[in-house]
């Protein structure tokens, strides 16, 4: 088996423990997106922008808490995006 593959077959076992971990406290697991169709305002963090196509331009997000907040505010985003956890206690 090469490298590569033990690598990849250890990720997602990593990824199956983390995601039997949360669901077992009743965690929810969410896919925030990962590019923002607007930038965010934050004056000490230059942001950095993504050409999505030849008429968008996305940027990506400085903030994971606020795009897992935006997950149960706004629609799923047609952007790659990554996983991430809210806690039931959570607003």
């Amino acid at each position: 088996m090469s490298p590569a593959l033990i690598n990849i077959r250890q990720r997602a076992h990593l990824l199956k423990e983390a995601r039997a971990f949360f669901s077992s406290r009743n965690v929810l697991e969410v896919d925030p997106c990962a590019l923002s169709p607007y930038a965010p305002i934050d004056s000490n963090i230059d942001v950095i922008s993504a050409q999505v196509s030849d008429t968008e331009k996305g940027f990506l997000h400085t903030s994971p808490a606020k795009m897992n907040g935006d997950a149960f505010t706004t629609p799923s985003s047609q952007w790659p995006s990554g996983i991430g956890f809210i806690s039931p206690f959570s607003k």
